[in-house]
């Protein structure tokens, strides 16, 4: 288990599972009420004997189970160390922030999450499309399974959204071999969102579909529509926009694509590769958004 000390008499780890967690150091012999009705799949709390480096510590345990709650867990540990700090008795403490943070972790299954925000990402790129282009909806695939997100004659824009789960790196999911090169004889950019979870958040996806239903003329309605497919029917989660950074993919962005097999193919039997992409190692390629989207609407024929 590693640690790093967040405050006195706590610590952040991870467990040999890379399950986050945090953990209250407790005194010799202090009792602690455990809450009810805490344990979902999400989330789980115990009061353990563990051995960190040079030390055994008792110590109030919380874990974060699902990978993909990562993001949404950071806020509720911040919330619950300000508690904790404050003097309230940790289980108390626990009782209090997870009676508000409930909804970010009740009924949840692991991807929904990062799903939900990869749609809110494509939408936010979109909706900036739209100011330059009206009739860009059309560059837009959505939901069809495309190579790229958005394309238009010889130009492409894939979108990657990420949360803020892991803060020293930039890595965004690559789902394909053939996701990170160009259109033939054409341009691809990858534009990076970083969307962070937050209640009291602008973000919502409904209220970006109401946003770009309003830009769209009638004929063009339709066609968004079906790109969109299903939606929740309630109002789903907020989230804040941290950071949008476009970059350029051409020759020396770091990818793997087949052009750099040595046959030029995959093997028999592999059916699919996916990788991730540090985009840290990128920032010689960074362009200004703006580049993509006038890319897409000059080459889509739209004003």
């Amino acid at each position: 288990m590693s640690e790093i000390e967040v405050a006195t008499g706590a610590s952040a780890v991870i467990s040999k599972a890379n399950d986050r967690g945090v953990l209250f150091i407790l005194k010799e012999g202090e009792r602690v009420r455990l809450p009810a009705g805490y344990r979902r799949a999400a989330l789980d709390v115990e009061v353990q004997r563990f051995e960190m480096p040079g030390r055994r510590v008792r110590a109030f345990a919380v874990w974060c189970r699902e990978p993909a709650l990562d993001e949404p867990f950071i806020s509720f540990t911040e919330s619950l160390l300000r508690e904790w700090l404050d003097g309230r008795q940790i289980g108390d403490a626990f009782a209090g922030c997870y009676a508000r943070f409930r909804r970010l972790f009740e009924g949840s299954t692991n991807g929904d999450v990062p799903r939900l925000a990869g749609l809110i990402g494509e939408l936010i790129f979109l909706n900036d499309l739209l100011e330059a282009s009206p009739r860009a909806v059309r560059t837009w695939f959505g939901t069809k399974k495309e190579r790229h997100d958005f394309r238009a004659g010889a130009v492409a824009v894939e979108v990657k959204t990420t949360l803020r789960a892991d803060t020293t790196r930039k890595l965004v999911r690559i789902s394909a071999i053939d996701q990170m090169e160009p259109p033939e004889g054409g341009t691809l950019y990858l534009h990076a969102i970083q969307l962070e979870r937050n209640p009291s958040g602008s973000i919502r996806l409904l209220k970006l579909v109401q946003a770009i239903e309003r830009r769209l003329a009638s004929e063009d309605q339709e066609l968004f529509r079906v790109a969109l497919g299903e939606l929740p029917s309630d109002e789903g989660p907020a989230f804040s926009q941290l950071s949008r950074t476009t970059y350029e993919v051409r020759e020396g962005f770091p990818r793997l694509t087949a052009s750099r097999l040595r046959s030029g193919i995959l093997d028999p039997g592999i059916a699919n590769v996916t990788y991730e992409i540090d985009l840290g190692n990128a920032a010689s390629f960074a362009v200004d958004d703006t580049t993509a989207i006038l890319g897409l609407s000059r080459a889509g024929g739209h004003p």
